[in-house]
């Protein structure tokens, strides 16, 4: 996991990411999640979520982009970086067959690892109560799990594949599918029947047609200045890799700075638990614990159902409209004026309490480290007010002139 802010007004852009990253029960804090797509360009990519690509790291593929692809032209909008950037990435150097049949297993298991893990803690609870477990009732366990997980799966949208549908999926990839279940179950002991093999098999492919993300998916924020845009804009994508030829991208959302009405855009990428208690005043999950005891509450005084329905919607918004008045306008008032090294220095805050948060908690600390941070302006470019190296400056002066050689004349 990790935590990621933009910030924007009409002369800038203030981008701030943490350094944590997840690999299995370990959390490191080196990771790099802040790059210039352009060294002499406005143009700047955050990465949150998965930190490779088709078993690739984005690093790697983001800096081979902007050394070897951009070549000396600077696109008209960051849109247009953002096209070039996905169309980049499908190259059939980087998504061969076998990464393709890789990835789908990637998706098994991100998919699958949480559903198991719980039945496993459900199975070594009743073991502790009971003192037994029985293989019908471990079996049951494990089908309740999935079976949930099949129901949100079946409410969720679809995904429009080109060419792909499911007999060619059963086909091309149904073995690697039926393997990884098979091996995700007996990684954590857990015998189960060939139907509830065959269930999660059902959920694994069901997936793989909806719009939701397995937690194998990246998220690929592009944002700046294009050649051609005064105020700066950001496209952000949800990337799930690679299947059957195709590049399965379930969301792309853009948004841009304007004269008059969008003149502040505050974007958290990540864990946004503390960025929404700082611009609305109350977390999440304490508002949906209101809005349900409210309407709870209506219930017990005997309100006829059209009624309390009316009740909850005037008490919701209330609640948002205050949200905003008190909270959010205020912030967007004061951030449309601020200047650069203050723009900075409100998205470092912002992932610095996430993380602090995390420290004093019983939570993972998956929100931890040094924090980059960097300004985007029109005349000036890409600018690092902090940036961690894992080796010194100091003693690598080559590596500058490498960088700077590297540009485009």
């Amino acid at each position: 996991m990790t935590a990621e802010v933009i910030v924007m007004n009409k002369e800038s852009v203030a981008l701030a990411a943490d350094s944590a990253v997840t690999t299995g029960n370990k959390i490191h804090e080196s990771a790099n999640k802040l790059f210039t797509l352009r060294k002499e360009y406005p143009v700047g990519i955050m990465i949150s979520h998965s930190s490779d690509f088709m078993g690739i790291p984005w690093e790697t593929l983001v800096k081979i982009y902007r050394d070897h692809r951009l070549g000396d032209g600077h696109l008209e909008r960051v849109e247009a970086y953002t096209s070039d950037f996905l169309e980049f990435i499908q190259s059939e150097q980087y998504c061969t067959e076998k990464a393709q049949a890789d990835q789908i297993n990637r998706i098994c298991w991100s998919s699958l690892n949480e559903i198991v893990s719980t039945t496993k803690a459900d199975i070594d609870s009743r073991f502790l109560q009971l003192r037994e477990c029985s293989h019908e009732t471990t079996n049951e366990l494990a089908r309740e799990e999935l079976e949930r997980f099949r129901t949100f799966l079946q409410e969720q949208p679809d995904y429009q594949y080109q060419e792909l549908d499911r007999a060619t999926l059963d086909d091309q990839y149904g073995n690697i599918i039926r393997d990884a279940v098979t091996d995700i179950f007996g990684s954590f002991g857990i015998r189960v029947d060939e139907d509830t093999r065959d269930l999660a098999y059902e959920c694994v492919a069901t997936l793989i047609f909806k719009k939701t993300p397995s937690n194998s998916h990246s998220v690929v924020s592009v944002v700046g200045f294009g050649e051609n845009e005064i105020f700066p804009s950001y496209s952000i994508m949800h990337i799930e890799g690679v299947i059957f030829g195709e590049l399965k991208v379930f969301s792309r959302n853009s948004a841009d700075i304007d004269r008059h009405e969008n003149c502040v855009l505050i974007q958290p990428m990540g864990q946004s638990d503390i960025f929404n208690r700082f611009m609305y005043g109350i977390d999440d999950r304490y508002r949906n614990f209101i809005s349900i005891y409210f309407s709870e509450f209506c219930n017990k005084l005997g309100m006829p159902a059209d009624k309390a329905r009316q009740a909850i919607d005037e008490f919701e918004t209330r609640i948002r409209r205050n949200e905003r008045q008190m909270f959010v306008d205020p912030i967007v008032r004061t951030v449309q004026s601020l200047p650069k090294t203050e723009l900075a220095s409100m998205a470092e805050s912002l992932v610095s309490l996430t993380s602090i948060k995390r420290k004093v908690s019983d939570e993972r600390e998956t929100v931890a480290g040094p924090i980059d941070v960097a300004v985007i302006t029109k005349g000036d470019g890409f600018i690092w007010l902090k940036r961690k190296h894992y080796f010194s400056p100091e003693l690598n002066h080559h590596h500058r002139d490498l960088y700077f050689r590297r540009a485009p004349q």
